[in-house]
């Protein structure tokens, strides 16, 4: 299993995908800005549903009752790449 840092909680989609295209909490406020990003949001659960993305599970390791849900950051990243509408912030 990846290290932690490696893991997205399906909470944290959407903080996810604002650090993939480096939009800062003011950018937020932009035309069309917020409505995108809640788009790629959807797409993630769509794609998670159609079989296109991997959801996993968090279990308790004594319990193992589950915690909760993650992506792994890597896919997430790829998938959310392959999507149109958004291109990524290049360092500058």
């Amino acid at each position: 299993m990846p290290e932690n840092t490696d893991l997205i909680d399906e909470l944290d989609v959407t903080q996810a995908i604002r650090e993939l295209y480096g939009l800062k909490d003011s950018d937020m406020d932009l035309p069309g800005i917020a409505e995108r990003v809640f788009d790629l949001d959807t797409r993630v659960e769509q794609a998670r549903r159609e079989g296109r993305l991997t959801r996993y599970a968090r279990k308790d390791s004594r319990t193992g009752v589950v915690m909760g849900y993650c992506y792994k950051r890597g896919d997430l990243h790829r998938f959310l790449q392959t999507q149109p509408g958004f291109r990524r912030r290049t360092a500058s």
